[in-house]
């Protein structure tokens, strides 16, 4: 869990004192706002309308370009989440409903003195809104701060690329009795046969999408609804990777390495 990193400038006995993040939906008192929200390179866009549930207003986040600002980052320091516990990312993102656009991007990472580190991260590209969600272990070094990290991926060159939108974001500490988790999501890596075999013990499969770890899409298939799949990885060059495995009614998302 040490992947992409970016240039930048114990468990509890109270819950009010694991991680909270603030202003999930971009809006207090009716008004748009992106209060105790940073932001790496373009001020956070307002987005009129919300995801189902999310109000009337959300942010939409610029892509960043690798001859321009790279990378494009809105985020939340989360200063209370512990080394070892397990949290839930959840929210809802959608495309720009134009092209080009690469993605929205929720994850969970970690702040060390001017570096931002994406350790984990789920998204979607559809223009309509998709509830996406991570659970994971939060990692910490000496002197490092969790994070919460929305993007819009990255490109390169004179492209430009349309934003990404973002609202109904949510923290929750994935701990104890009766806490729902992301339903279950079982894969496995064969570097022999260099294929991914999944499995979502009867959630229809619809699509599975690779993106490199810039968010950048390397390819699509879809699929019939089987709960089932196999995923060729031939072709790809050695480095850390992104599935996203689309169902009904949820994207998720887990990193693999090719040897």
């Amino acid at each position: 869990m040490r992947p992409f990193v970016a240039s930048l400038v114990g468990i509890c006995l109270s819950p009010s004192l694991h991680a909270q993040l603030m202003n999930g939906s971009f809006e207090l008192g009716g008004q748009f706002t992106a209060e105790d929200w940073s932001y790496t390179c373009d001020v956070p866009g307002m987005g009129t309308g919300g995801a189902p549930g999310g109000g009337n207003w959300h942010a939409t986040v610029a892509p960043g370009n690798f001859k321009g600002c790279f990378p494009s980052y809105l985020y939340q320091p989360l200063p209370n989440a512990q080394n070892g516990e397990l949290y839930r990312f959840t929210g809802w993102v959608r495309c720009h409903s134009e092209e080009p656009c690469i993605g929205g991007f929720i994850g969970l990472g970690r702040i060390n003195g001017t570096t931002i580190e994406v350790d984990d991260q789920a998204g979607g590209q559809y223009p309509d809104w998709t509830f996406v969600q991570i659970v994971d272990t939060i990692e910490l070094d000496e002197g490092e701060v969790a994070a919460a990290v929305l993007s819009a991926g990255s490109i390169g060159g004179p492209a430009i690329l349309n934003p990404a939108h973002f609202d109904g974001l949510q923290l929750d500490l994935a701990m104890g009795m009766g806490t729902e988790v992301v339903p279950p999501l079982h894969y496995i890596v064969d570097h022999t046969q260099r294929m991914i075999f999944l499995s979502t013990r009867g959630e229809g499969i619809t699509a599975i999408r690779l993106l490199d770890m810039t968010g950048r899409e390397l390819s699509t298939r879809p699929f019939a609804g089987t709960s089932t799949a196999q995923v060729d990885l031939n072709g790809l060059p050695p480095g850390a990777y992104l599935a996203q495995v689309r169902t009904a009614r949820v994207e998720r998302t887990f990193r693999f390495v090719i040897d």
